[in-house]
């Protein structure tokens, strides 16, 4: 590797200790008579090193913020809506970037819509769902905000989300927990790591504290937008990998990372899809996508039903082919009522003239470890600050609030966090070639969910394996109760991360909750994964089952 610099300076603070101590980090000794020059080599390093951190980071232009912004207040719990949905809220339109007087106009007009807190909004402190450090305040919008506004919505605010987004259940945050929507005057989990999304979407009513909201922006690492859509009667779609940028977001696992629309109908997802898809020139995860509205999601989902029913009229699916994964139906957990209501909806999507078949691939169970394989591995290089291989955006200004770590910060974790970075320590000791070898063997998952598109349009599964459960009282749960109410809300969800499959849950009804703790009618849904780029496809079969009934007058007995 080249030297840029050989140039030390007087006052150089490196020293023969600091090159004995930094081989010893990685397991060596290093040889007598190489020690001064490696010292003389590391001082030069320490020069450039001192140089580089002088220098004021960069903002590209496309992330610097061209509306303004106003009413930026943090919610505090008397104000705030099901426990602590909401994070601050603030209201930014297109309006405001000329005059007041302007109505917006575009896909999303007369549209309200939140967004998960970790989707950096300039000049709105974002507190990661976490105590363990102190709010950053972002001096960038990503790029889903921006184009959320240039489409004519409004974000009026940003959601809670579970702790640094490593939970499933709505009870991490540290302002609070989250309440299912669904449960008025009980303590359900509204799902996470979107769980403020889930919950300000969610709501049923029309009565609110705050402010109307229509639809709303999730994270998904690993189920994180569909599990509180399930969980919560809402539509989540997480995207083909890349297809939405990911600029501006605090990142978990490059190749995970999917930001999405939460929305109350699968016609609000294809216009907020819209608004959101397609290549920002800044995010490498998106090599490939397609230029920014280019697909007219809406118009074709609209197109699409129109024609079909026009020529199968009732029956629109007539022609295409659903497979119901085996290995999803039997994933441990999953409820016989869950079953139950999965073929159910089979049932009505043969009525709508789909094809129902089971298929079944061992490869699904396998993609649940190689999820947690990778992603433990990659989470520790972020927490230690090493977030490296990508080609983009970095908000920096997190990593400044987040190390150096301390044992104060450590004691604030989530106990999720905590696990997952000493699995991840763990890993990396023990198993150096493992994250390499899975995601190898990642590619191996992705061809065997391709293989199953050369027959199929689209899988079936359950998107979670029970209603959502009630919430564990956080002051007296230890990490055990607190991990194991999580166990297998993920295991249907998290293989479409890696592959980078579009899979979206959609509300098919209302079930008695499976825990048996109360006779609550809770939201019951199901996930529609298609082919990679392929979501034309969960559309317009989520839109054909959303027409043919009321999910919400469908109860069990």
């Amino acid at each position: 590797m080249s030297v840029v610099s050989s140039e030390v300076s007087a006052n150089n603070p490196v020293t023969s200790e600091d090159v004995v101590s930094c081989a010893a980090k990685l397991g060596f000794q290093v040889k007598p008579e190489e020690l001064d020059a490696h010292r003389v080599l590391l001082a030069a390093a320490y020069e450039t090193f001192e140089e580089l951190a002088a220098l004021p980071d960069y903002e590209p232009p496309a992330t610097k913020p061209r509306y303004t912004r106003h009413g930026i207040t943090r919610v505090d719990q008397e104000a705030n809506e099901f426990g602590s949905a909401w994070s601050y809220r603030c209201t930014l339109t297109q309006g405001d970037k000329h005059s007041r007087q302007d109505k917006p106009t575009g896909l999303l007009s007369g549209k309200n819509i939140v967004v998960k807190d970790n989707i950096c909004i300039a000049g709105v402190p974002q507190v990661y769902g976490t105590d363990a450090i102190k709010p950053w305040v972002p001096q960038c919008d990503a790029t889903v905000i921006s184009r959320i506004v240039e489409a004519g919505g409004c974000i009026v605010g940003t959601a809670t989300c579970e702790a640094l987004s490593c939970a499933t259940v709505s009870n991490t945050a540290a302002a609070g927990p989250i309440f299912n929507p669904w449960a008025k005057g009980q303590q359900y989990s509204a799902g996470g790591s979107s769980s403020g999304v889930g919950a300000l979407v969610g709501n049923a009513d029309t009565e609110v504290k705050q402010i109307r909201v229509d639809m709303g922006i999730g994270g998904d690492q690993g189920g994180s937008i569909r599990v509180p859509a399930a969980f919560c009667g809402l539509v989540g779609l997480k995207p083909t990998h890349g297809l939405v940028p990911y600029t501006g977001v605090a990142a978990c696992e490059p190749i995970m990372d999917h930001v999405g629309p939460m929305c109350k109908t699968v016609w609000d997802t294809a216009l907020l899809l819209e608004a959101i898809a397609g290549y920002d020139g800044l995010d490498d995860r998106q090599i490939g996508a397609q230029k920014h509205g280019s697909i007219k999601y809406s118009s074709n989902l609209q197109d699409w039903y129109t024609l079909s029913c026009s020529r199968w009229p009732s029956r629109p699916l007539s022609g295409r082919k659903i497979a119901i994964l085996k290995e999803a139906i039997d994933a441990p957990f999953v409820k016989e009522e869950m079953k139950d209501e999965l073929r159910q909806t089979a049932r009505r999507f043969e009525q709508l003239g789909a094809q129902v078949e089971e298929v079944s691939t061992k490869w699904h169970e396998t993609g649940r470890s190689l999820w947690m394989a990778i992603c433990r591995q990659s989470l520790t290089s972020i927490a230690v600050g090493n977030p490296m291989g990508r080609r983009g955006y970095y908000p920096t200004g997190f990593l400044e609030k987040l190390l150096p770590w301390s044992q104060e910060k450590w004691d604030r974790l989530p106990a999720a966090m905590r696990n997952e970075l000493i699995n991840g320590v763990f890993e990396r000791d023990k198993y150096p070639t493992l994250y390499a070898k899975c995601m190898n063997l990642s590619l191996q998952l992705r061809e065997e969910y391709e293989r199953l598109f050369e027959t199929y349009d689209v899988l079936l599964l359950p998107t979670v394996p029970f209603t959502a459960p009630p919430l564990f009282d956080r002051e007296k749960a230890g990490v055990w109760e607190v991990m194991s109410s999580t166990f297998g809300q993920t295991l249907n969800t998290m293989q479409f991360n890696l592959t980078g499959h579009p899979a979206m849950s959609v509300p098919t009804g209302l079930r008695t909750d499976m825990s048996g703790a109360s006779n609550t009618k809770l939201p019951v849904g199901v996930q529609l994964v298609g082919p990679l780029h392929g979501e034309n496809a969960i559309l317009e079969f989520g839109y054909a089952l959303e027409q043919s009934y009321n999910w919400k007058g469908t109860q069990d007995t």
